[in-house]
């Protein structure tokens, strides 16, 4: 019986080896694919309401070390791309409450819609990672090539990704690395010189020279290590001082302002009834304000087109405003009868504008699939049986048909409805005679504080860059001033109906983001893959035939 059992055994294993084999393959070739996903979404730890910034920088060196030690450029495309998706779906959760219930989607919908922007968001760090990887090829044991890689190539393939996926018509601000340091981060001071994009190259740098230090270290090369290690805190030291320098002028007198927190939710705001409740509200706010205010609604307060708003009543309201010498910055539709076309504006009526008729700003970036709708001519049966929600294709304008600055009370405002203070790279917010930013947004469409909170950080960030006080009023919250330098002046809870009231400094000028933009970091960024590029072609001048 011994001798029929033993040779039985013995087959069994090697049946087994194998698939054993084969399984140990699969586990090496996900793990560090799971282990990136991991620190992805260790990222949107640092985040508000969170702000877990040592949990985001062990992910960020978690991610540099990976990506230093990829075999091939499929693997490190494969490391960012789920490093991406990791950040985006442990960091907007809020986007399926947006899609169920702000878009009225349909329950089929949901999912798919969730899995493309997941999807569609990681990819620019899948590849651009690709790209910093086939520019500094490994081989077995090359130290030098993995330091170059997490120094030089992902701070800069990072970067070039989040830049990637926070422009075009599908551009998004959310979970860009610079934000999760305002408004009290270390590396806060860098947002009036660098900019968003910039301050996070520098994160990314500085988590990069700590993966250098661990690369060091495994290599017993501790001396170097220890010198490598100690880099990131002397920067880190030396940022601290830059957040005490003021960029910007501040004016001489200042501007008393009244923002109305309306607190409609999403589902509410387009019913007629609610609706022309808002607009009694609106008119006996307007009667009962004092005199020489500047008042601040959210964005669509109204749901119908200024221009087709009876006259008896626009009449009634401009004259309110003008017994008490007060500017109203509206947030309104406008319709352009002649063109067929609807926007989303920000509507200056009173006294003070400069025409007889009221300034009117267009707002020129749409939230796709919430204002716009992408190949409508293509897609339009699919969007019909998909969607259910009004104003969903809106115009942007025009070059040259907008208004770039409104005039309130003697003091000059840049308008950014929503999230434009994300993109204080185009517009008015960067014109150094802009003294205020006026921001009416609307949050409703998540129903969520942490998005809130999230949606605050990127406003306080945009005042960082731009030096300039912002009027935030927000449908359901966060209604806030926001200083120059980040912090917050005063702020209504969330979820209430309230009236926030200022008296706010403004401030002119500009800060040095504001003067070279983008194409700065862009500029450093591409220098950093190409001094890779290099560096790698010299160690291994066979490898790009």
């Amino acid at each position: 019986m011994d001798e029929l059992t033993v040779p039985h055994a013995s087959a069994w294993r090697v049946a087994l080896l194998p698939l054993a084999l084969r399984w140990l393959i699969v586990v090496r070739r996900t793990l560090p694919l799971l282990l990136a996903a991991a620190c992805g979404a260790a990222l949107a730890l640092a985040f508000a309401p969170w702000s877990l910034r040592w949990a985001a920088a062990i992910g960020m060196v978690g991610v540099a070390a990976l990506f230093s030690i990829a075999p091939s450029p499929r693997q490190a495309a494969g490391i960012g791309l789920c490093a991406g998706a990791g950040l985006m779906t442990a960091g907007t959760t809020w986007i399926i409450h947006a899609i169920e219930g702000g878009t009225s989607a349909a329950p089929w919908a949901v999912a798919p819609i969730l899995a493309a922007f997941v999807l569609i968001s990681a990819l620019p760090y899948g590849l651009m990672c690709w790209l910093g990887s086939w520019l500094v090829p490994l081989e077995a044991g090359v130290l030098r090539m993995r330091i170059v890689r997490a120094a030089l190539a992902l701070p800069a393939a990072w970067t070039l990704a989040e830049w990637l996926r926070g422009s075009g018509p599908f551009a998004l601000p959310w979970m860009l690395t610079g934000t999760a340091h305002v408004p009290d981060g270390v590396l806060a001071g860098w947002m009036p010189v660098l900019g968003m994009f910039g301050t996070g190259w520098l994160a990314w740098t500085l988590a990069g020279g700590f993966a250098c230090a661990g690369l060091l270290a495994r290599q017993r090369r501790m001396l170097a290590a220890a010198v490598v290690a100690a880099l990131p805190p002397a920067v880190l030291g030396l940022s601290m001082p830059l957040a005490s320098i003021a960029w910007t002028t501040p004016e001489s007198f200042p501007l008393h302002v009244r923002l109305w927190q309306t607190n409609h939710p999403q589902g509410e705001k387009w019913n007629r009834t609610i609706a022309d409740a808002t607009a009694r509200e609106l008119v006996d706010w307007v009667e009962h304000a004092p005199p020489h205010s500047v008042l601040l609604t959210p964005e669509l307060v109204m749901i119908d087109p200024w221009q087709m708003l009876p006259a008896d009543w626009t009449d009634h309201l401009k004259q309110a405003l003008a017994d008490r010498d007060n500017t109203l910055l509206l947030g309104i539709p406008g319709a352009d009868i002649a063109t067929h076309r609807l926007f989303n504006t920000l509507t200056a009526v009173g006294p003070h504008a400069r025409e007889a008729e009221p300034q009117i700003y267009l707002k020129e970036r749409l939230a796709v699939f919430g204002e716009t709708l992408p190949a409508k001519a293509l897609l339009g049966w699919l969007y019909a049986r998909a969607f259910a929600w009004p104003l969903q294709d809106l115009s942007a304008p025009e070059p040259g048909e907008n208004t770039p600055l409104l005039y309130a009370d003697g003091h000059v405002l840049a308008a950014a409805v929503c999230f434009e203070t994300a993109f204080t790279r185009s517009g008015a917010q960067r014109d150094a005679r802009a003294a205020f930013i006026a921001n009416p947004s609307n949050d409703a469409w998540f129903s969520s504080t942490r998005y809130q909170m999230h949606a605050l950080q990127i406003t306080q960030a945009a005042a960082l860059e731009t030096g300039k006080p912002i009027l935030r009023a927000n449908n359901v919250g966060y209604t806030a001033v926001i200083r120059p330098d980040g912090s917050l002046q005063s702020v209504l809870p969330s979820s209430v109906a309230g009236e926030l009231t200022a008296d706010v400094i403004g401030h002119t000028g500009t800060t040095p983001f504001a003067r070279a933009g983008e194409p700065l970091i862009i500029g450093i960024c591409c220098a950093g893959l190409l001094l890779a590029w290099r560096l790698g072609r010299r160690r291994h001048p066979s490898s790009f035939d």
